[in-house]
């Protein structure tokens, strides 16, 4: 870029060596056109320093989203995994609570889906057994579970 502004002001240096007239059409039409070619490099300027801008932007985003794909295909992997340890019978008593989608994450917790707000939360499963205690979404603040004080039958 700075070649570009040297090449403009070596142009300038020639015009301003023969003492054209301004008055003249042509010392008007070559010194209109230098002008004209400063701005052009000014704004070719702004232009690669903008584009450099959003490559960085760019490669950075690049880089969150292979992070988020590694991790997501971890998470997946796990999963699978985690399912091949339980019964259809075990899965389906997960996914029986209060219309709530639960899925398996861990020995010590359940991941769940809000049905207010859509948002996964994590809970420990031995809050879930608690039947006093309410677990609200850490997101929208709604209840996810309320207590069931009459089903003292059903565990999980």
């Amino acid at each position: 870029m700075a070649e570009l502004k040297e090449k403009i002001a070596y142009i300038q240096g020639l015009a301003d060596g023969l003492n054209l007239d301004d008055k003249s059409a042509e010392g008007k039409i070559l010194r209109h056109i230098l002008e004209v070619l400063e701005d052009m490099a000014d704004i070719v300027e702004d232009i690669d320093l903008g584009q450099a801008e959003l490559e960085d932007y760019v490669e950075a985003i690049d880089e969150d989203l292979a992070e988020l794909e590694k991790d997501f295909l971890e998470r997946e992997v796990e999963c699978s995994c985690d399912h091949d340890h339980y019964s259809d019978e075990d899965l389906d008593d997960l996914d029986d609570l209060d219309d709530v989608d639960v899925e398996e994450i861990d020995d010590d917790e359940v991941e769940v889906e809000c049905p207010h707000c859509g948002e996964v939360a994590y809970v420990e499963e031995e809050d879930l057994a608690d039947e006093e205690l309410e677990i609200l979404c850490p997101n929208c603040g709604k209840v996810l579970f309320e207590s069931t004080e009459s089903d003292d039958d059903d565990e999980l």
